[in-house]
């Protein structure tokens, strides 16, 4: 995921260690013809805080990571967690192109 950081926070757990939470703010990919930001928290634990300490709101950053999820008293949790990080010296975000569309019918995706 490559976005603008729009918030870091570092926090002490209840077992003494250190958590962060990134705030990641992405543009929709150009073939939904949208303007919407999407936000996603990042989470970063471990030796991996270590990475993130000098990023500030307005970073244009790149995550790699993984994905999480568990399940409690019935319900599902997700949580991306971020493991290695790029900070980015442009102010572009490149987005993927669109998919090959397989006819010139109309603008449906289905």
């Amino acid at each position: 995921m490559t976005g603008r950081l729009a918030s870091v926070t570092v926090e002490p757990t209840k077992n003494g260690k250190e958590i962060a939470k990134l705030i990641v703010e992405t543009d929709a990919p150009e073939w939904m013809n949208t303007t919407t930001k999407d936000q996603t928290q990042v989470i970063v634990f471990g030796k991996s805080i270590e990475l993130v300490r000098g990023f500030k709101a307005g970073d244009l950053i790149s995550v790699l990571g993984r994905v999480r999820g568990r399940e409690y008293n019935g319900k599902w949790y997700t949580d991306v967690i971020g493991e290695k990080f790029k900070q980015h010296k442009h102010t572009t975000v490149h987005h993927a192109a669109p998919p090959p569309s397989d006819s010139n019918d109309d603008d449906l995706l289905f």
